[in-house]
């Protein structure tokens, strides 16, 4: 038997899937969301018809939900106070998904931040040529702008309007993991039952797998060319996935580190000692806010009982059924993998980590 291996383009999670010489491959790719796009099958052809379908639910998304496109996230974001502005179905149901993302994570996770996206440097300038971090004053004004609560949302003429005049919404948070959920069900509701869908590396699904010795390699966040534990095929049979790493993007000044997470409740870049958080489940879209909202809370290396962070993932698990969690911590000495998961479900290559377990 001859060994296949497959990799996938990606920034923070990487998939390698064996499979037998006789299987065959079948793959289309895109670009949007100003990234690359791959879905791979194996059980029959993609036909002309499907693969067209991929392309334009694709690019149709980028085209609705973009930042830089003329669409009503543009115009929302450039109307006044009290103005309504007519959303498209697919951008109001998104915003509906952030505004309940929202209130699930405590504020946590919110849509309005861009804001502070810009103040940071982070938005379509990135990266800036002198990065320079922005002041407490500035900070403090941009928070201002920022609250799912300037919001309000009309259901029966699918209109939006802004209660304060500068709050501006960005769907990058969540725009991947929801392009992952409707190509998911595009391709399972016409008889695809293996093979996987990466939006951008950091969105994934990974459709049935028939060989056991399929497995996901999450990278490592100090050492981006390696993985620092893979996840067995029970973990990742049918699941989707989303990562958030502290080493996508970020700038470096007098020797810190600022990524481009940040936290709406405070203004700045995340600073908790997490530094990649993964969630394996059924919605594509609600594991990109999630993996996101992992990153904002505090987390006590110590008396790991008494840790917020230990104690929200834990609740997630408790309340989304075949939830899986992996975080990576580190801070000063501490250095740690909090997750659900049991050592028998993963490979854990990096031993430098303790392994915390919140079962």
């Amino acid at each position: 038997m001859k060994k296949l291996v497959c990799f996938l383009t990606c920034v923070i999670v990487c998939f390698f899937a064996q499979s037998c010489a006789n299987q065959t491959k079948f793959s289309t790719n895109v670009f949007c969301f100003n990234t690359s796009v791959r879905i791979e099958v194996y059980s029959k052809p993609l036909s002309n018809e499907l693969d067209k379908q991929i392309h334009d639910l694709l690019l149709t998304l980028d085209e609705q939900l973009s930042l830089s496109k003329d669409n009503c996230v543009s115009s929302f974001n450039n109307a006044g106070k009290n103005q309504p502005v007519q959303f498209s179905d697919v951008a109001f149901s998104l915003l509906k998904k952030a505004v309940s993302y929202n209130e699930l994570t405590g504020g946590l996770f919110d849509v309005t931040v861009y804001p502070l996206v810009s103040l940071w440097g982070l938005d379509n300038r990135y990266p800036v040529e002198s990065f320079t971090p922005p002041n407490s004053d500035a900070i403090q004004q941009a928070l201002s702008f920022v609250g799912c609560e300037y919001i309000e949302l009309n259901e029966q003429d699918k209109t939006v309007t802004k209660l304060n005049s500068n709050v501006k919404i960005d769907f990058g948070g969540m725009a991947k993991g929801y392009a992952v959920q409707l190509v998911k069900e595009l391709l399972l509701n016409n008889g695809y039952l293996d093979g996987y869908i990466n939006v951008g590396g950091s969105s994934l699904h990974i459709l049935s797998l028939k060989n056991q010795n399929n497995y996901l390699g999450v990278r490592h966040p100090r050492n981006t060319s390696s993985a620092i534990l893979n996840l067995h095929s029970n973990v990742i049979n049918g699941k989707s996935v989303s990562t958030s790493g502290d080493y996508n993007r970020y700038y470096e000044f007098d020797g810190n580190r600022y990524s481009h997470l940040i936290n709406p409740l405070t203004g700045a870049p995340s600073n908790t000692g997490v530094i990649s958080a993964t969630i394996l489940g059924e919605d594509a879209c609600l594991l990109d806010a999630l993996s996101t909202a992992l990153f904002f809370i505090e987390h006590d290396p110590v008396d790991t009982n008494s840790s917020p962070l230990v104690s929200f993932a834990k609740n997630l698990c408790e309340n989304y059924s075949n939830f899986s969690v992996v975080i990576v911590y580190q801070k000063g000495e501490h250095k740690q993998i909090i997750t659900n998961r049991t050592l028998t479900d993963f490979t854990l290559f990096d031993q430098t980590y303790s392994v915390i377990s919140i079962n």
